[in-house]
């Protein structure tokens, strides 16, 4: 992984962010590790009344970068289940994909994501959130069948 090139402009930085967010509950220490980031993130986005400041990795940032690469690394390795354990699926939608997470005392088991077609795009939010329910339980169904599960969501409804 340490041949993959730090964020060079303020849309990359802002994929990498994104990535490790969505996995934001696999992740200790997460936003501790990203303050520096997101502060960079935070200076270089365009605001209506201040003027955009230049994208520029100190080594701050570019210490933090390491550091998140290094968190994914050992923690985002993947577990075997213990059946004697529940579940937890974490799952999300956006405009334009899904996805899910299977986790187990905090290590993640499995991810699944995938975009939506053209007739799911226009689906309302509330059914891409079900949507995403729906297809992380089918994502898994020989490790999460007929064992406890519990279900994770940052819908309101």
């Amino acid at each position: 992984m340490e041949r993959v090139l730090p964020p060079q402009n303020s849309k990359q930085l802002n994929r990498f962010l994104g990535m490790i967010n969505f996995y934001r509950d696999v992740f200790k220490r997460r936003s501790h590790i990203l303050s520096p980031l997101n502060d960079l993130a935070a200076a270089t986005a365009k605001q209506k009344k201040k003027p955009r400041v230049a994208f520029k990795m100190l080594k701050i940032h570019l210490d933090a970068v390491k550091e998140a690469k290094q968190m994914i690394m050992t923690e985002a390795m993947l577990s075997f289940p213990d059946f004697n354990k529940p579940f937890h699926l974490y799952t999300d939608a956006s405009d334009i994909q899904l996805g899910a997470t299977l986790v187990q005392d905090g290590k993640p088991l499995g991810f699944y994501t995938r975009k939506l077609n053209k007739a799911q795009h226009r689906y309302t939010e509330g059914e891409k959130e079900l949507l995403s329910i729906v297809e992380g339980l089918k994502a898994f169904p020989g490790v999460i069948r007929g064992q406890d599960l519990i279900v994770h969501t940052d819908h309101l409804n």
